[in-house]
């Protein structure tokens, strides 16, 4: 810390770099600007200001706010406007683009060590400012915070008309469910409604359209547990429920295969936890990968693995897992991809995504029925069975190579990354890294598209 210094004002605080000895009384203008020119110590204070609602940073160059709970990203955007005027010196590289990586890589380190070096006395300010918040206020940013923490900061927090409507207050504190319907609010309804509109009848937003509310969904949010992701959560209105769901395996698992509007979903919805694990056990068993119920990314494999099976059943979930695993065979793999050719033939060419596809070392577009058949055998898995999705453009198919290791990937229509797996179903490396670089380009097909991403593993 000893280049930068903390100043306490009533309602913020001021971060600035400690003055150079240039600085001192006397010395010649143009020395003090031709030292900091070549050095690049000059460094730009940053203004912390304590809203109503949110806080502020504010520079020369913008402002921006957060809200009281978003700490991590407050001392980065802090770092990062200290850092703004400097650059790290250029060095012999191959060319401009090379150049160009160089340079970001160095200023983003240096961002990361600024930040480091201001976050001991700037939380102390920090926690100093919201000892003064409101504690109404205060509690509805922690809630919204706890279950939405993965998220974008819902803009409807820094609005002072929220806290005068006392009811909506009263449920975000009191409700998980209310809480996430803060940031629900803004991408789901109808269009014409402001979000306080939306917010006063929160719990429609988590309904199908044109139905409302319903008891078995009112009961659920009401009692919502805890764990759940909050855009998982906002895929409840995807489903209509035929029971209250209080445990969060089970509710997890039914809002998974509610989106898929799958032939067997009543299994799922009345599957108990107990039921859940002993299907993900043989499972995990049977692709001889570690599977927990704690990991929503592990549930949502396990019931993607038991949706892909394509006959109907009747009985419980155990019941479908035995009969999964034994569709996911050589045989089960085998027949779909029989069908696939004789439906499409080898060469039917599956859709493009509308935007560019990805140019990344190790990433390969699945293009025709043969690319799928071809990585369903060599990959010993069922891709193959998805080739009337990625014919009619519901979904993208890849492959991913990655430090030796190989996987392949479902990608939907909106971006969503379905499923990552490597050979034999399992989760590798590989599977993790194209996760990761299909994710950010999936960006591009959420804002083709307009729809909400749910990120998630296979």
């Amino acid at each position: 810390m000893a280049r930068y210094e903390i100043e306490d004002r009533n309602e913020g605080f001021v971060v600035r770099g400690r003055p150079h000895l240039l600085d001192k009384p006397g010395q010649p203008e143009w020395l003090i600007e031709l030292v900091y020119e070549e050095s690049r110590l000059r460094r730009e204070p940053v203004e912390v200001h304590l809203r109503p609602y949110c806080l502020e940073i504010a520079s020369s160059a913008s402002e921006c706010q957060f809200g009281f709970l978003d700490y991590p990203q407050l001392v980065s955007k802090a770092a990062e406007i200290l850092m703004r005027p400097w650059n790290p010196p250029l060095r012999d590289r191959d060319g401009p683009e090379e150049d160009a990586n160089h340079l970001n890589k160095v200023k983003d380190w240096a961002v990361q060590k600024t930040a480091k070096a201001i976050n001991k006395p700037v939380h102390t300010a920090w926690q100093r400012l919201l000892a003064q918040v409101d504690p109404t206020v205060l509690a509805v940013h922690k809630k919204v915070f706890a279950a939405t923490w993965n998220c974008e900061r819902a803009s409807l927090l820094s609005d002072d008309a929220l806290y005068n409507e006392r009811y909506i207050v009263k449920d975000i504190i009191l409700y998980r469910a209310a809480a996430v319907a803060t940031l629900a609010c803004e991408v789901i309804g109808a269009v014409n409604e402001s979000s306080i509109e939306k917010m006063q009848h929160w719990r429609d937003l988590f309904a199908p359209v044109g139905i409302g509310a319903y008891h078995a969904l009112n009961t659920t949010l009401t009692n919502c547990p805890g764990g759940i992701p909050a855009s998982l959560l906002c895929d409840l209105r995807k489903v209509i429920l035929p029971r209250p769901i209080y445990n969060r395996l089970e509710l997890i698992a039914t809002i998974i295969a509610g989106d898929r509007t799958a032939d067997n979903f009543s299994v799922f919805a009345h599957a108990t936890a107990a039921e859940i694990k002993e299907a993900m056990r043989r499972i995990s068993i049977s692709i001889q990968q570690s599977l927990s119920s704690r990991r929503s990314k592990d549930i949502r494999f396990v019931v993607n693995y038991l949706l892909d099976y394509p006959e109907d059943h009747h009985g419980r979930i155990v019941g479908l897992a035995e009969k999964a695993i034994r569709w996911h065979g050589v045989e089960g793999r085998q027949m779909e991809a029989r069908k696939s050719v004789r439906r499409f033939g080898m060469d039917r060419r599956l859709m493009r995504p509308p935007i560019p596809l990805p140019e990344v070392e190790g990433i390969r577009f699945l293009a025709t029925v043969a690319d799928a058949v071809n990585e369903g055998e060599q990959m010993e898995h069922c891709i193959a069975s998805y080739c009337e999705k990625a014919a009619e453009g519901r979904c993208y198919l890849f492959h991913a190579e990655y430090q030796g290791e190989k996987a392949s990937l479902e990608v939907s229509s909106s971006g969503e990354i379905l499923q990552a797996r490597g050979p034999r179903n399992c989760y590798n490396k590989a599977a993790q890294w194209a996760t990761q670089v299909l994710g950010q380009w999936g960006h591009g097909l959420h804002n083709e598209n307009g729809t909400q991403i749910l990120c998630s593993g296979m």
